[in-house]
């Protein structure tokens, strides 16, 4: 009892802290969880399953991935920072409502999802991005063609800034070495990765995932959180650039979309609990 009193009156995160402390499985599973019931059949996975459909997917997949982990890294870390302003009791019960708000926008959203909704919503994403691609570049199928070819040429452009010599020297390695970098840097100033990378970033940019990770990374370890949902995302991703538009066509999104309700409205009852749980301690360490 002297032990909570200390805590509630030194400091009002510190129980909270401690009582979490060493859950770093707790915090991976939940993070992941939460991407999962979120993001399969949402607008972030259809763009990666259309883009993949037409270009590299190994490219499709890196940019996205790292549109995901900039994003990941930058919500957790304001997560992070909540409890340094709020109280940490409020913040949980903020994150409790959080979740319990998007559990139920997510159950009237595919309470009243209809069965074709799902392959129509595919096939806007896949109109918006030809259009976009169109506007760009005065049309998408020629640009695509300039990419590819300019692709196949990569291996002649590297032969031309790096000289042949003889195998097993210093020049040879240091000529290898030079056509990686070549590679990596002609791949992430590429268009495609850059759209991609743009497409993502700003579709995911204020989606409920964001500020879910926020309130997971407010409430749980930080860094499995953003390990958790960097996890999730990869999963994701994968899943929409192997085979996005089978998955799409094949997996009821009604059915994901319902279970994810569940799945938020779960976890809000997990923060309400947090918060009713330390709230009875505190008033029970005051005298």
């Amino acid at each position: 009892m002297d032990h909570l009193t200390n805590l509630s009156c030194t400091d009002p995160t510190e129980y909270h802290t401690t009582k979490e402390a060493g859950t770093p499985l707790r915090a991976f599973a939940l993070s992941f969880l939460m991407i999962l019931g979120s993001e399969v059949g949402d607008k972030t996975f259809l763009i990666a399953a259309v883009l993949a459909m037409r270009q590299s997917r190994v490219r499709i997949f890196v940019a996205a991935m790292a549109a995901m982990v900039v994003m990941s890294v930058l919500s957790a870390e304001l997560g992070h920072l909540l409890p340094n302003l709020l109280p940490r009791r409020l913040v949980d019960l903020l994150a409790a409502a959080l979740f319990v708000v998007f559990g139920l926008l997510m159950l009237r959203e595919g309470w009243k999802m209809s069965v074709d909704e799902q392959y129509k919503e595919l096939e806007e994403v896949r109109a918006e991005l030809e259009e976009k691609e169109w506007r760009e570049n005065g049309g998408g199928k020629q640009a695509f063609e300039m990419e590819v070819g300019a692709s196949n040429n990569d291996s002649h452009d590297a032969e031309d800034q790096y000289p042949r010599t003889r195998p097993g020297t210093f020049g040879s390695r240091l000529r290898a070495m030079g056509r990686r970098i070549h590679g990596i840097l002609r791949t992430l100033l590429s268009p495609v990765f850059l759209q991609t990378f743009v497409l993502v970033f700003l579709a995911e940019w204020g989606d409920r995932s964001q500020f879910a990770t926020i309130a997971l990374a407010a409430a749980q370890d930080v860094t499995w959180t953003t390990i958790g949902t960097i996890a999730g995302h990869a999963v994701c991703t994968g899943l929409a650039v192997i085979g996005g538009r089978l998955l799409a066509q094949r997996i009821s999104v009604r059915t994901v979309t319902l279970a994810g309700a569940v799945l938020f409205e779960l976890f809000g009852l997990i923060y309400l609990y947090a918060f009713l749980t330390e709230s009875a301690a505190v008033s029970e360490s005051t005298p």
